[in-house]
């Protein structure tokens, strides 16, 4: 059952690009979104690993990076596994039908309520959005 979701915050990684088939192609990246503090006053994150297939995966492995600030619009699997030490896991895969790309991380920019701001204040104007339609998504 897929839920539709969006998540924002920041890359971890640049992603990882791969040709699946003759005629297919998969871009994967995790986004960490931060949730707040919780009852000790530590910072909560959660990690999303994203999926993007088809045309977009191209445009999203040429221009985001590392710690580029991301919306993310698609559908949330769930999955679960038992790890080696014998506990269950958990976790939201993503499924991308579109990515809005924020500013690319530098010293200059930093996140204030989910939005990016440089050193003048001023918000971020350049954003691109990207999206896959149903043909490209493999399921």
């Amino acid at each position: 059952m897929a839920h539709h979701l969006t998540v924002s915050g920041r890359l971890t990684d640049d992603p990882d690009h791969k040709e699946v088939g003759s005629d297919r192609q998969v871009t994967n990246f995790v986004v960490a979104s931060r949730e707040g503090k919780d009852s000790d006053g530590k910072e909560r994150t959660t990690f999303f690993p994203v999926a993007i297939w088809g045309g977009f995966a191209e445009t999203c492995r040429d221009y985001l990076k590392k710690g580029q600030y991301v919306t993310v619009y698609g559908r949330g699997y769930p999955d679960c596994w038992v790890g080696k030490d014998d506990v269950t896991r958990a976790q939201i895969k993503v499924v991308a039908n579109s990515v809005d790309f924020g500013p690319k991380a530098s010293g200059k920019n930093q996140v204030t309520d989910g939005k990016d701001v440089n050193e003048e204040g001023d918000a971020d104007k350049e954003a691109v959005a990207v999206g896959a339609g149903d043909d490209d998504i493999p399921f």
